[in-house]
């Protein structure tokens, strides 16, 4: 009767996009990370999503596979997708929201360093805004965010949208 739940809190940059460590990008491996769960009976084995989502549904995913009520910690239990009709679902509940915050002393060449960054998933891409307000749009299919897609307002307009309905974590 053990819920087994295995995660990280950040990825690590061993040298793609010329960095290395976290906490200077939001560049897909620093923000990816593995997320595990098991529970036997429970849990299906052998499932694996497609798609992001974020941690921010662990506690009410635990809270859900240890029968407590929906509604007693923020988020939307992950179980949805291995429940009746739960199929991979192109979209998460919960907006798939990562931020980074400027650190003291942070090298110039690191995107980081020109402000506070926030990232957003949503529809198989993601988008990054720079503390200077730069833009990079990426197709999470394509590639590991090395080829930017065409910003365009029409294109970014609902990712801006949808981050300023979210405070700074600060």
């Amino acid at each position: 009767h053990t819920i087994v739940l295995l995660t990280a809190d950040h990825g690590e940059e061993f040298g793609e996009h010329g960095m290395f460590d976290h906490g200077n990008s939001l560049y897909r491996p620093s923000v990816q990370v593995p997320l595990l769960v098991v529970y036997r009976g429970a849990v299906p084995e052998g499932k694996e999503l497609a798609q992001p989502v974020t941690l921010r549904d662990v506690a009410a995913t635990l809270a859900d596979l240890a029968g407590l009520p929906a509604g007693v910690v923020p988020g939307a239990s992950l179980a949805r997708f291995w429940r009746e009709n739960g199929s991979d679902e192109p979209r998460t509940q919960s907006p798939v929201i990562s931020e980074v915050s400027k650190g003291i002393r942070t090298p110039p060449q690191y995107p980081v360093s020109r402000g506070d960054m926030r990232s957003l998933v949503e529809a198989n891409q993601r988008y990054i805004l720079g503390g200077d307000g730069t833009e990079e749009l990426f197709d999470l299919g394509d590639d590991w965010e090395h080829h930017p897609l065409t910003v365009t307002d029409s294109v970014v307009t609902p990712f801006r949208n949808e981050l300023s309905r979210w405070p700074w974590r600060r």
